[in-house]
């Protein structure tokens, strides 16, 4: 009787651990899966934003174009919105002390994978690179922004295109 009641104990803490197991399979994979719609959001965002640079129509944007550099747009914490800096919605990003508002100063993404929120992309025209006397590239920054479908997963992209 005491070994059938030892085994009993036994096989029922190899369940639970194999449950607890499954458990935290489950929601790595979920984890997963929402990092995995966050970077597809962000991605097409910035595939958005060159299109709309190489359709010369990207200063036509109502928000998320910038004719010159943002002052602190090579900073990491200036694009988090995770950041303890408070988001400037008033687009002037003068202010060290504030990071970029996604919500009001960015251009929304046409396209979306199930994400909580749409994706958002942000254009910065760099100066021109003088290649040679007959060669000058027109360079720009694009930030996007994706979250995934829970809204726990962030990923923000940069990417540096040019223009002949």
């Amino acid at each position: 009787m005491v070994l059938v009641l030892i085994f009993i104990v036994s096989l029922s803490l190899i369940a639970a651990v194999g449950m607890r197991n499954v458990n935290t399979g489950e929601r790595v994979v979920a984890n997963e899966r929402d990092r995995a719609l966050a970077f597809q959001g962000a991605e097409s965002a910035g595939r958005e934003a060159v299109a709309a640079i190489s359709a010369g129509t990207a200063s036509a944007l109502a928000a998320g174009y910038y004719a010159a550099p943002l002052s602190r747009g090579g900073n990491a914490e200036f694009w988090r919105t995770t950041s303890s800096l408070i988001a400037d919605t008033t687009c002037a990003f003068t202010d060290a002390t504030k990071r970029f508002d996604w919500a009001n100063c960015a251009a929304a993404s046409t396209g979306a994978y199930g994400n909580n929120t749409n994706p958002r992309f942000a254009i910065e025209r760099l100066p021109d690179v003088v290649v040679s006397a007959s060669v000058t590239e027109r360079w720009y920054r694009i930030t996007s922004h994706a979250s995934g479908g829970s809204n726990e997963a962030d990923v923000i992209l940069q990417i540096m295109f040019t223009t002949p």
